[in-house]
């Protein structure tokens, strides 16, 4: 594959870009004012590991165009800054995370976007037992081009709010609770805005080597804005271990039941087994390599399919070949069967689709110095579909550096 060499976007350069930036350091102010005191404030900083970084990226088929057509590449540049961050109080531990993210397109400016996330974490304890967690999170994206129908501008917020609470009743069993709350909504498929309110409960073993057990119950209500047939209800319970296997190998596992219930469309339902399997081995001081498989349904943010049934398996080998240069690769494969459609969707002439996605991954990592970071990838991302034009091949080039304090 021929780079094409890289030219910078007169759009990064826009009044809403420099904003963004300048909103960015304010941010970093307003989370800890102690920044601004000129006798702790090398103390502060050293807290909230503040970052910049720039990366430059040349993507083959941005557009993720059907194989059919003609591949629409473009390059584009990347910055962001954000901080991410520990405070222990006692014993209450305070995550603050955080970056702010502009992309500027070469070819297609018309997609240029500021986006980012952000994170506040409470990790609270209560004496000697009680404990959970109470958080906000917040993530701003462009949506992927490659679940549109036709590529559009389509910025995608999430916001979710959650809290837990567990209790020690022994030395080795505990009991807990989750209530949870997630909106994610488009600036412009407006459809596919949705609000899921979910509780859940678990009661837990552990050993003594702090392996665990346990068994987990959830209940989902999702609602639809916009589209009242899209709603449904998901309900799931089965157990949960998470078990050191050798000093070398972590085994982490769920198997569900799962059943979803929609409201109007029941000929969508869907109950079955769903899981995942996660295997961490550290080969060595080195070599390290997490995999996985799962079975389970995701909306996908699809225009058409209310959602898909999901086959995947994942592996993620890193190597450290050298004390500041290491490599980290990734292969995914899943297989995605889209189940229900909308009510109009037979009149479009559009029919049932079956989707094989493969997305490979290899990284070069270089620590140059303590907080300087260097990184080239390359990745190849395939989609083989059984519905007309929806297949793409993909294949992108990337250099990133990150600075931090």
């Amino acid at each position: 594959m021929t780079v094409p060499p890289m030219t910078l976007s007169s759009s990064f350069f826009t009044p809403n870009a420099r904003a963004a930036w300048v909103l960015a350091f304010a941010a970093s102010l307003a989370l800890h004012p102690a920044l601004a005191a000129e006798s702790d404030w090398s103390d502060t900083i050293r807290d909230l590991h503040p970052y910049a970084a720039i990366s430059f990226t040349y993507d083959s088929n941005l557009l993720r165009s059907s194989s059919d057509l003609d591949p629409q590449s473009d390059r584009y540049l990347q910055l962001e800054a954000g901080l991410d961050t520990e405070l222990n109080v006692n014993r209450q531990r305070f995550l603050i995370n955080g970056k702010i993210v502009n992309v500027a397109y070469d070819r297609f400016s018309r997609y240029d976007y500021t986006g980012g996330d952000a994170a506040l974490i409470w990790k609270w304890v209560l004496g000697r037992l009680w404990d959970g967690d109470l958080a906000y999170t917040y993530d701003r994206r462009l949506r992927a081009f490659g679940d549109q129908l036709l590529p559009i501008k389509d910025l995608r917020d999430t916001n979710r709010l959650y809290g837990s609470a567990n209790r020690w009743l022994t030395d080795h069993w505990k009991a807990g609770a989750l209530l949870d709350w997630t909106n994610v909504s488009f600036s412009e498929t407006k459809f596919l805005d949705i609000t899921r309110n979910g509780v859940g409960a678990h009661l837990t073993y552990y050993t003594e080597l702090d392996n665990s057990i346990g068994l987990l119950v959830n209940y989902t209500d999702a609602q639809y804005t916009n589209r009242v047939d899209r709603d449904y209800v998901d309900f799931s319970t089965g157990p949960a271990a998470e078990w050191k296997i050798t000093d070398k190998t972590l085994l982490k596992a769920n198997i569900f039941y799962k059943s979803r219930t929609y409201d109007v469309l029941s000929e969508q339902d869907f109950s079955g087994p769903v899981g995942r399997l996660t295997a961490l081995w550290k080969a060595s001081g080195k070599t390290a390599v997490k995999a996985s498989v799962y079975h389970d349904i995701s909306d996908l943010d699809d225009d058409i399919a209310t959602y898909a049934v999901i086959d995947g398996v994942s592996v993620q080998p890193t190597w450290a070949i050298t004390g500041k240069t290491s490599l980290r690769a990734l292969a995914n494969f899943e297989r995605r069967n889209f189940q229900g459609r909308r009510a109009d969707a037979a009149d479009l002439g559009l029919s049932e689709r079956v989707d094989e996605v493969t997305e490979l991954g290899l990284w070069l990592d270089w620590q140059a110095r303590r907080n300087v970071l260097l990184s080239l990838g390359y990745g190849v991302d395939d989609r083989n579909s059984d519905r007309q034009l929806r297949d793409y091949n993909a294949e992108y080039v990337e250099a990133r550096f990150q600075i931090g304090l």
